[in-house]
């Protein structure tokens, strides 16, 4: 007697081990969906991705230059590379823009991509969760208020150094030292602000700039 179902051996294989091939083939689907996002992502310059989620950068020579946003970095060490990589010389982090954007808002490298492929307006068809978008908006607020924080020690720190450089360095006699007698005991204060100030100790910094505003001398 012919076997008049060619295919059933097959399909009872597949529904003992759970799995029918409509399903395998949404696996598979899914994987190379994954994987278109991740390559459309490489065609975006990475220095607009970075400037999309808020880092400033500067030129410099073919690279790209800005302060890490992954540890206080008072001298710029986080570079941008004409091949869309990326590194910091000061914590050593380093990748490409799903790595970078994974990193500034907290997210999974997945949701990093669908959120530039929204953002960029690429031709994808996976909305990013509504979990997702929160983490998002939270890394987002998160980050504005960091850089509010570091704008105003920036600012803080410019105004004690100016006043340092234009009261201690102009003093070189005894009578310079006699007409500026009541400010001469504010250096050493002075000297462990503006110190405090590039810490990169998160408390120490809010406790300089705490001090130095009670003193009137905060931005």
């Amino acid at each position: 007697m012919k076997n008049e179902n060619p295919g059933g051996q097959a399909g009872r294989t597949e529904r003992r081990h759970g799995t029918s091939f409509t399903e395998a083939m949404f696996f598979m689907h899914s994987i190379a969906r994954s994987h278109d996002i991740f390559q459309l992502t490489k065609e975006i310059p990475l220095i607009d991705i970075a400037r999309q989620y808020g880092l400033e950068l500067r030129k410099s020579g073919n690279r790209w230059v800005t302060r890490c946003p992954f540890h206080p970095d008072h001298n710029p060490s986080f570079y941008v590379f004409p091949d869309n990589r990326w590194c910091c010389f000061g914590c050593g982090v380093r990748g490409d823009a799903v790595d970078l954007v994974s990193r500034l808002m907290k997210l999974k490298p997945i949701e990093a991509a669908q959120l530039i492929a929204r953002d960029f307006n690429l031709p994808v068809n996976r909305p990013a969760t509504p979990e997702a978008r929160r983490r998002v908006e939270e890394a987002a607020r998160e980050r504005e208020l960091e850089r509010a924080f570091a704008a105003r020690v920036d600012e803080t720190y410019r105004r004690l150094a100016l006043l340092y450089r234009c009261i201690f360095r102009s003093l070189r006699t005894f009578e310079d030292y006699r007409q500026l007698s009541g400010l001469v005991h504010i250096q050493p204060v002075l000297e462990h602000v503006l110190d405090e100030l590039v810490s990169r100790d998160l408390a120490r910094r809010v406790e300089a700039l705490r001090f130095a505003r009670n003193w009137g001398w905060g931005a």
